[in-house]
């Protein structure tokens, strides 16, 4: 059996294959996750059923240091999980797996840090679930079973994304805008947990060439979907695009070939799907900008996904999650094992391949955009139009704030 030996008293903590990184605990509360032990009758741990965005509250004590949150789940679906503590409570969350594994806990961040929960906090795990089964979240506290604090808490789960889509919902190779014909570049997805009073802005900058149109949906354009063809620059703006070992990339204002820019109003609701064109299949560069978006309360996390147009498919795609003004938030894209990224630009090593990663525009040589030290960065490096999924999230989960994202690619010459 994988990732667990015959015996069950020999349970152990492991990665999944999920969005963060995980620490052991002490053997005896696997063994009280996987085996009944006597208790008090009248202080007993909680076994029972957990539905998604419906908070459950209970409490930890000395006699009953753990509860046990049962659920369904199926391949590819990600969730958040946030435990609140109260009462001098020091939280301890865990995913259990169907096999008895302890597949993700909340006591240590994604770059390997660890650190423990104070009393009254909100720990927050993200996962993706890698089987389908029956899983169950773990309410403890730090220590679990030599833990010295006691106290209530209150439990939510949220479902941030569904299962992937079918493969047989592929990416259009060209669409149309009224009269327009536009060869697909890239479909950028995402789904934010709380639409902004005034909307989200999507701005497209081609250059050398490439002369934007962006679709809103997935419906041809001549049946109504919301569309913006490509327009003269009304900007003069310059473009430094640093793409580590991909090398550099810097574009003034006679290199802009074409902005679009379409705003997504707040009815619109769900997952919002964005299709950038280029008219008539001109290659070049592209640079896609969004801005509106929030992690809005703590713990909280928007989805995102990206996926090239079939001529693009073989073309890698940079994309940057920025702070947004005064923003307190910490980006980071929790990213599918494989991907290349990085947490924080100014601080830590980003991975091979990133290092030195950057973007900045300029109007009149003033910087308007310029990462900061805290931003992220991810390279999706394409294969057959796949699909990437990446949650957008703060790296401390206590903080919050505005964040804009940026996609850097290309679109070769069409066949």
């Amino acid at each position: 059996m994988s990732g667990i030996s015959a015996n069950p008293l020999s349970l152990h903590w492991r990665r999944g294959d999920n969005l963060t990184r995980f620490l052991p605990v002490p053997l005896i509360f696997l063994l009280m996750l996987s085996v009944s032990i006597p208790i008090l009758a009248q202080d007993v741990p909680t076994s029972a059923p957990i539905a998604v965005d419906v908070p459950v509250s209970d409490s930890i004590t000395h006699v009953a240091p753990f509860d046990v949150w049962e659920f369904s789940a199926i391949p590819g679906q990600q969730y958040r999980a946030d435990m609140q503590a109260a009462e001098g409570l020091a939280p301890l969350l865990g995913l259990r797996a169907p096999s008895g594994d302890i597949i993700a806990a909340s006591n240590q961040f994604d770059d390997g840090t660890t650190q423990d929960a104070q009393p009254n906090d909100l720990v927050t795990i993200f996962f993706e679930i890698p089987a389908g089964g029956e899983y169950a979240l773990v309410a403890t506290r730090v220590g679990t079973d030599s833990g010295v604090t006691q106290g209530s808490y209150t439990l939510t789960m949220t479902l941030i994304a569904v299962a992937p889509v079918p493969e047989d919902e592929y990416v259009d190779v060209t669409f149309r805008c009224s009269a327009v014909n536009a060869t697909t570049a890239v479909a950028f997805e995402f789904s934010d947990q709380a639409a902004p009073e005034s909307g989200y802005w999507i701005t497209v900058y081609g250059f050398g060439g490439f002369d934007p149109v962006i679709r809103l949906g997935g419906d041809d354009g001549s049946s109504g979907a919301d569309c913006s063809q490509g327009a003269p620059p009304d900007e003069l703006l310059a473009f430094e695009f640093n793409l580590g070992d991909q090398g550099s990339f810097t574009f003034g204002a006679e290199d802009v070939t074409g902005v679009a820019a379409l705003n997504v109003p707040t009815a619109q609701s769900g997952p919002i799907r964005i299709t950038v064109g280029s008219r008539d299949g001109a290659p070049g560069r592209y640079a896609l900008h969004i801005s509106g978006l929030a992690v809005e309360s703590t713990g909280s996390a928007d989805l995102v996904t990206v996926r090239g147009g079939p001529f693009a498919k073989d073309e890698p795609v940079t994309v940057w999650m920025l702070r947004d003004g005064f923003s307190r938030l910490d980006p980071i894209f929790y990213v599918p094992d494989g991907m290349k990224n990085c947490a924080d630009l100014g601080l830590r090593s980003c991975a091979e391949g990133l290092t030195g990663a950057s973007l900045r525009v300029l109007s009149d040589g003033e910087p308007l955009v310029s990462p900061d030290r805290l931003d992220a960065v991810a390279l999706l490096e394409n294969s057959d139009s796949e699909l990437f999924e990446l949650t957008a999230a703060s790296q401390n989960p206590r903080t919050t704030g505005a964040y804009t994202v940026w996609l850097f690619g290309l679109l070769p010459s069409v066949p």
